[in-house]
């Protein structure tokens, strides 16, 4: 129903209908910056926490693509969105488990 509405509903109700699933969907991101900011602060102080507030973010933007390929037919969309995150993580995830082993 949201990607094809009925021909009834107008554009500003259609906006309207929309309205609250952007608005949502504005914090998801919004709390994935705080989340990736705050890993990058804390790889000076805590690189264990740091990393793992990356890998988390990571982690969450290759699963979000993931769904995003099976759910639409986006998958360069898909793609542009977990490619990148799966190189990171590829690269993060080591020196989180080596600074988890390094504190234990």
């Amino acid at each position: 129903m949201f990607n094809n509405p009925p021909k009834s509903l107008n554009f500003s109700m259609h906006a309207l209908v929309l309205k609250k699933l952007f608005i949502n969907q504005g914090f998801y991101n919004l709390f994935f910056a705080f989340g990736g900011l705050s890993g990058l602060y804390y790889l000076n102080k805590n690189k264990a926490v740091g990393y793992a507030f990356i890998t988390l973010v990571c982690f969450s933007a290759v699963g979000a693509g993931i769904v995003l390929a099976i759910t639409s037919k986006a998958y360069i969309l898909a793609s542009l969105q977990a490619f990148p995150a799966a190189i990171a993580l590829a690269k993060v995830y080591p020196l989180f488990k080596n600074e988890l082993n390094k504190s234990n």
